[in-house]
């Protein structure tokens, strides 16, 4: 419980000290009273008060609902790790708000008054109302009121009980311009949109808390994941992905989730395209939508217990909106298949690999409540196989408009390029297979430099990726077998182009098993087949593999390709040595 009298009391010795002569002979023993048991911190009172951090304040009439309806919706947030400041104490007649108090509704971010038939008879209320008004205005502070038994139109109205209570406090010696200023108070919220107890479900309070928290946790931006400023590209991504989760979107709004099924969605592509930002853009935008929901990365293999069990707990803790440590997997696992059934939940794991990860860490997906959404981020397009009707988007490199445009907003600060640097940047966007993370990071590392700089920069690119940009890539790559690592680096070095049947052929006298080969890459997203049947790969996997190849020895007769024509008839033409090089490009036109 969060009170005046208890936590507030060091931060006001000062202010009531100098207070107490209004307050007539017994302010000194009100003074006592309130800083019992709170021995002053030798810290400042303002940053004592900053410590605390309030994000929603609770204003109410105790006697109408303290022990009822506040003490669960004070629970209710708290559960969901929002920290509410709650004012228990009544001030005695003729007494201000302190400034303590008027910090508390400063400094919160979300304001609540929970407006009851008995509101106005309280004047702290009415002060407090007040000041939440004054912060709306000037502070850009979110008001969400809660009508509780009563109608907003009551408020307009202010008919009995509110006409009684002014006249009280008339008879009690407020002026009648306090007094009005009271009555606008309370009409201004009576206009705004709040919730009304009544028409919720005959005033259920679960059914409350179950409309509210979600509101509360969007104006917080709680449990929202960090997205990177000023996306470019993504809308008609977004778009389609919300159409595979059932969902009505339009503008960037989430107007409604259609269906009541269970669907199960894989975010698909290359390492660097973007899928990790896509589904978080999609997450923060679904997630205060659903009863639960919950965010999990690193997704550990089998052998890793302790990682899994910690992935299990911090579900769990999520979907319950509490803390919860059990420990053991079995007992994790066994929660998770029956505790959820009848809750509408939204969980995103990013970057599995395997199916048999999602099995380690919450087996069956379908275990949770009728209209549940659970996305899965891969580099792997198979992921979701065994889910019948689970449904995939491919993220596919950035059209080359888009590209340059969010190159330029990295490298220029704008829009578009430099004049004089329009060439270099289209070269540039091309070496680097339009993939979102290294246009990220390549457009960082040119920002100011030099044109000299930019030509170094893209002849090495034209060598090699970025190391950054090759480390993300070639993840994909090292989860290959042997047989499919010579095939992509076959395909890297020679076959781009070429028709697949022609390559089949040389696979298999080679022993590679193409087919199982060819189908890993393609799960991968590391090669693709065109419409032709011809063997096609990005620029940047193409870069990838030919620098695997090169930095296998510094002397070009040594690695196992060749494809510069330069080298190969170098190598040919070598009386000693024998060559290791395996493949050679277009020979035929050097020998005699």
């Amino acid at each position: 419980m969060e009170s005046r009298t208890a936590m507030l009391s060091s931060l006001q010795n000062a202010s009531w000290e100098c207070d107490d002569s209004r307050h007539g002979p017994d302010a000194a023993s009100r003074k006592r009273r309130r800083t019992t048991g709170s021995p002053v911190s030798s810290s400042s009172p303002s940053s004592d008060f900053a410590g605390n951090n309030y994000e929603v304040f609770l204003s109410f009439r105790g006697p109408d609902t303290r022990k009822g309806f506040i003490d669960f919706l004070y629970k209710s947030l708290n559960d969901v790790g929002i920290h509410v400041f709650r004012d228990d104490d009544e001030l005695p007649v003729g007494e201000e708000i302190t400034p303590a108090l008027i910090a508390a509704i400063k400094q919160s971010e979300v304001l609540i008054p929970i407006i009851s038939g008995d509101y106005a008879s309280s004047k702290s209320c009415l002060m407090e109302l007040v000041q939440i008004l004054e912060c709306k205005q000037t502070m850009s502070r979110e008001i969400i009121p809660i009508f509780y038994e009563i109608s907003p139109s009551d408020l307009k109205d202010q008919g009995h009980p509110f006409e009684e209570s002014f006249s009280k406090h008339k008879r009690n010696g407020v002026d009648n311009k306090t007094i009005e200023d009271w009555r606008l108070a309370l009409k201004e919220i009576g206009t705004l949109k709040g919730f009304e107890t009544a028409k919720i479900h005959d005033g259920h309070q679960s059914e409350v808390m179950d409309k509210l928290i979600p509101v509360v946790q969007q104006k917080l931006k709680k449990g929202r994941l960090i997205v990177t400023e000023n996306l470019v590209g993504v809308d008609h991504h977004v778009q389609e992905i919300m159409r595979k989760l059932g969902v009505v979107h339009h503008n960037g709004q989430v107007i409604k989730i259609c269906e009541s099924d269970v669907r199960v969605l894989g975010i698909y592509g290359i390492g660097g395209v973007g899928k990790t930002t896509l589904a978080n853009v999609v997450y923060n935008q679904l997630c205060y939508y659903f009863q639960g929901y919950s965010h999990l990365r690193e997704i550990p293999k089998k052998h890793q217990h302790d990682r899994i069990l910690s992935l299990q707990n911090q579900l769990i803790s999520n979907l319950r909106n509490r803390n919860v440590t059990l420990q053991c997997s079995n007992d994790a696992m066994t929660v998770l298949d029956k505790a959820f059934r009848r809750k509408r939940v939204l969980i995103l794991l990013d970057n599995v690999e395997d199916d048999g990860q999602l099995d380690a860490v919450i087996g069956d997906l379908n275990c949770f409540g009728s209209g549940s959404r659970i996305i899965v981020t891969s580099r792997n397009n198979s992921i979701l196989s065994r889910f019948e009707k689970a449904e995939t988007y491919e993220v596919k490199p950035m059209e080359e408009e888009k590209a340059l445009q969010l190159f330029s907003k990295r490298a220029f600060g704008r829009d578009f390029p430099d004049k004089g640097f329009e060439s270099l940047s289209m070269d540039i966007i091309k070496a680097l297979g339009q993939l979102p993370l290294a246009l990220e990071m390549i457009g960082s590392y040119l920002f100011k430099k030099t044109k000299g700089v930019w030509k170094e920069t893209l002849k090495k690119l034209k060598e090699a990726p970025h190391r950054e940009v090759e480390h993300v890539l070639k993840i994909s790559y090292d989860a290959l077998d042997e047989d499919a690592k010579q095939i992509f680096l076959d395909i890297a070095c020679f076959l781009i182009g070429k028709n697949k049947r022609i390559a089949f052929y040389m696979w298999e006298d080679c022993e590679l098993y193409p087919h199982r080969g060819i189908d890993a890459l393609r799960v991968l997203s590391l090669v693709k087949i065109g419409q032709n049947k011809e063997l096609l790969m990005d620029d940047l996997l193409r870069t990838l593999g030919r620098s695997i190849v090169s930095n296998e020895d510094p002397i070009p007769h040594n690695r196992s390709r060749l494809w510069m024509h330069n080298q190969a008839l170098s190598t040919l033409q070598r009386k000693k040595d024998p060559m290791t090089v395996s493949h050679l490009k277009n020979l035929a036109r050097y020998r005699n």
